[in-house]
Parts: C-alpha cells; sequence; structure tokens
C-alpha cells in the first residue's frame, strides 16, 4: 500500500488532479456538509446530552485525568476522547457546532488516510463523499449523545493508518509516536473499539497464510506482532473496565446475552444480531425499496392492518410484523454475498497478488461482516428491529464505505476515457441514495416509536419554494 502523499498530481483516467483542486473539492464537500446540518437537517434543536441526563454541574468540576477513566455517572461508559470530550467541549460551544466539526474531522482524514493507503484520488475522494452522504449518525437527532462519533471513527482510521506503516517496516521514531497516540485516542473513543479487535482476530489467520505463501515473512510476522499487541491491550482494557466502570446488568440497555443463562437464546440471539447489524451498515448505501417493506413505508401500519377486513383479529398484528421484519431476508442475501466476497479476496491474496485493492476488499468485508461482534453480545431490544442505528455499527460502516468507494474506483478503471462520466454517474447515485435514506430512517424510527428525524428533502423543498 501506498503512504506517500508527496505526489503533486494524481489521475483520474486521462486526467490530472492537482493539490489546488483537491483543497477546493474538500473546502466545497465541508461546506455543503455544514449547510446539511445547520439549514437541511435543523442541527441546532441538538441539545447537550449530559443535560438531558441530569447530570449535574458537580461533574464538571473534576479533574483532568477523571475523564480519562470509566465515567460511573454516565452508566460507566469509557468514552473520553468522543462522548466525553464533546460533552465537556459543549459546555461551551453548541452541540451542533461540536457534530459539525466531528464530521468535518472525519471527512477530512478519510480522504488522507484513503490516499496515503491507496494513491488513489477517486478511492480517495469517494471515502470523503461517502463520510458527508451516509447517514450512519442520524440518530443523533433522536438521542443527542454522539455528536463526536466523528471523532471516533476518525482514531481508527489513524490507527490504521499508523498500523500500516508498522506493518510495511517503517520504525521511525516518528511511526511509534504516531501509533501510540493514535492508539491512545482510538482505545479511548469507546469502549466498542474491541469490534476492531474481534476482526483482526478473525482475519489474522487468512492473512498470515497468505502472506507466508508468498514468501513474506516479515510482513507476516510484524502483522502478527500487531495482532499480539491489540489482543493484549485488550484483556488490560477489560479487566480496567470490569473493575472501574462495568455498567452492565438486567434491565440496563446494555444487558448481555450471557445473562439468558441458556445457551440456546445466547446462540438465537448473537448470530441474529451479527447478521442484522451487519445489514444495518450495508443498507445505509442500499435503495430503501431494497431494505424494507415499501408498502410499510407508503401505506403505514394502520393501513396494513386494516386490509385484514377483521380477520383473525387476536393475530393481526402479525401483518403488521411481517412487513416490520421483511427486511431480515435481504439481510440474510447480503450476508451470504459478503462471505462469498470475503472467501474471493482472500483466495486473490493467497494467489500472491500485492494489489492494494485485494487487501481493502479483504478487511472491509471483514469489517462489513463481523464489525459489530461485540456489540451484538448486547440482548436484542425492540429498537433493532428496523435497520436505523447506524451509530451502533460504525466499524461496519466504514467497511462499507471501503467496498463502495472500492468499487467507484474498479468502474473507473474500467474506461479510463470516460473515467469523469463514470465518477459523475456513481456520486449522483450516492448522493441520491444518501438523502432517500435520511428520509427511511425518519420512517423506521417513528415506527419504532424512538423518536424522529429531520427529512432534509422536504426542508430542501421547502426553502426554494420560500425563495421562488
Amino acid at each position: 500500500m501506498n503512504l506517500s502523499m508527496q505526489k503533486h498530481h494524481w489521475p483520474i483516467g486521462p486526467y490530472q488532479v492537482r493539490l489546488p483542486g483537491i483543497v477546493l473539492f474538500l473546502a466545497m464537500l465541508l461546506g455543503v456538509n455544514c449547510f446539511n446540518i445547520v439549514v437541511l437537517e435543523n442541527g441546532f434543536s441538538i441539545t447537550d446530552h449530559f443535560t438531558n441526563l441530569g447530570i449535574s454541574k458537580d461533574y464538571y468540576a473534576k479533574s483532568w485525568w477523571e475523564y480519562l477513566l470509566p465515567q460511573r455517572e454516565v452508566y460507566g461508559t469509557w468514552a473520553s476522547t468522543s462522548v466525553v470530550l464533546g460533552a465537556l467541549v459543549q459546555q461551551v460551544l453548541h452541540p451542533a457546532i461540536v457534530l459539525i466539526f466531528s464530521q468535518s474531522v472525519l471527512i477530512v482524514v478519510g480522504f488522507v488516510v484513503a490516499l496515503r493507503m491507496s494513491g488513489s484520488i477517486v478511492f480517495a475522494a469517494t471515502v470523503a463523499l461517502l463520510f458527508f452522504t451516509v447517514p450512519f449518525n442520524y440518530h443523533v437527532y433522536s438521542v443527542h449523545g454522539t455528536t463526536a462519533h466523528g471523532l471516533l471513527m476518525s482514531y481508527f482510521l489513524l490507527f490504521i493508518d499508523a498500523s500500516i506503516a508498522l506493518i510495511r517496516g517503517h520504525t521511525r521514531r516518528r511511526d511509534f509516536v504516531y501509533f501510540g497516540i493514535a492508539t491512545v485516542l482510538f482505545v479511548l473513543g469507546y469502549e466498542t473499539w474491541i469490534d476492531v479487535v474481534v476482526v483482526m482476530v478473525l482475519v489474522a489467520l487468512p492473512v498470515w497464510m497468505a502472506l507466508r505463501r508468498n514468501v513474506d515473512y516479515e510482513t507476516a510476522a510484524r502483522f502478527m506482532r500487531l495482532v499480539g499487541f491489540i489482543i493484549g491491550l485488550t484483556v488490560v482494557y477489560v479487566i480496567a473496565k470490569v473493575s472501574w466502570g462495568f455498567g452492565s446488568g438486567a434491565g440496563t440497555e446494555t444487558d448481555l446475552v450471557f445473562f439468558y443463562g441458556f445457551l440456546s437464546p445466547i446462540w438465537d440471539d448473537y448470530v441474529t444480531k451479527v447478521i442484522a447489524f451487519s445489514f444495518t451498515a450495508a443498507s445505509l448505501v442500499l435503495p430503501p425499496e431494497l431494505v424494507s417493506s415499501s408498502s410499510l413505508m407508503r401505506m403505514g401500519p394502520d393501513w396494513l392492518v386494516a386490509q385484514q377486513h377483521g380477520y383473525h383479529p387476536q393475530m393481526q398484528f402479525l401483518t403488521y410484523a411481517n412487513h416490520i421484519f421483511l427486511w431480515r431476508f435481504y439481510a440474510g442475501i447480503v450476508f451470504a454475498l459478503l462471505l462469498v466476497l470475503a472467501v474471493y479476496a482472500w483466495l486473490k491474496a493467497w494467489e500472491g497478488r500485492t494489489d492494494w485493492r485485494i487487501w481493502v476488499m479483504l478487511f472491509c468485508v471483514a469489517m462489513v461482516l463481523f464489525g459489530a461482534s461485540t456489540h451484538s453480545l448486547v440482548k436484542y431490544r425492540p429498537m433493532h428491529s428496523m435497520p436505523y442505528l447506524g451509530y451502533q455499527v460504525w466499524v461496519n460502516v466504514i467497511g462499507t464505505v471501503g467496498l463502495v468507494a472500492l468499487a467507484v474506483d474498479w468502474l473507473v478503471g474500467l474506461r479510463k476515457k470516460a473515467a469523469l462520466a463514470f465518477v459523475a454517474i456513481a456520486w449522483t447515485y450516492l448522493i441520491w441514495i444518501g438523502f432517500s435514506v435520511r428520509s427511511a430512517l425518519g420512517i423506521y424510527v417513528a415506527t419504532m416509536q424512538m423518536g424522529t428525524y429531520p427529512n432534509p428533502i422536504r426542508n430542501l423543498v421547502a426553502l426554494i419554494a420560500q425563495l421562488f
């Protein structure tokens, strides 16, 4: 993988993109992102989450180092560099400003890391665009605690970037310092960073086997040392978390499947959520018609039940449930296709392909499939009945972003003379899907009685009507 950004121009087919063009693109994207949050999504309606939880002002008088520990006042959560940092800043700035800032950081970091990783301007720019269009954090408009979620995802991307440098054998002091800072920011970001550890462990053996088969013994050894370090760090983290801030228990939101006490409900609950969470991320880039019941979205639950005309009244709610859970058929299909893609990517790596696209595909597919493995340990809740809680599956979301950007990069490579046309078509689709999904998510969250989301398409139409 290419870790250099020392080039002064990057190709898109027969065309060349220079640094001023990149700066202009990012500036425009950040401006549109700000406009969307402030105007179309009414971001200033967001309020401070800790205030809503009833956290007293005394909380903000603690010593700085206490914020680096699990916060017993907030269910024992350990989110020092994201949720807690956002809450502290929100004592001075409006939560909407924190949301805009964290989302902007993610867009820029995503672009830089993707470009350093691949050297492809199409891949990097598409990643940046997707971090704007994909509404992974839309639940912030209902429960206002994830204004800094973009920072958490940025820390993970920096961790990836720093890890690649070490795996490639970069051993300068600044490489280790970079890795150390990225790791601390990431680990203290939120407990679900352990989802990344699960992905690394699952791909460790296949990647090691592929590297060894192709006589790349040094890279294989460096990769396994990294995995070993992360596993050791995880053990220390879990011991500290359980000792200082374990917040799970019967009836809590983080009630674990282990509390069932029997293997069958543990297995059923866990496996269904792994598949469902995988699709929750993938659904954010799919047309809503391929995600849920179109009749539920267009007609509503009351109409569907009324069409039974009184037949079997005691069980009419199952008619409604049929449409609620229709998306799980699609989830199974997508999960199966992703498994096939994972095998394909690994076989190409096994054959000795050194193309960065193969390795990005392998790791991104693993993230989409199993990126919520530890979050799936929490019991199934009614809110999981529809695929709208993208913030819970942020690792899967990053994997989805990587795969979609990879697909656009591949598409452009098919006919380089038509590269700009392909990019325009692909980006138009992603923008359209991004706002269509936002509208669908509003229906899902209302159906689950979990609050309301803004409808930016409706707000844009109203704004245009006011202007003309």
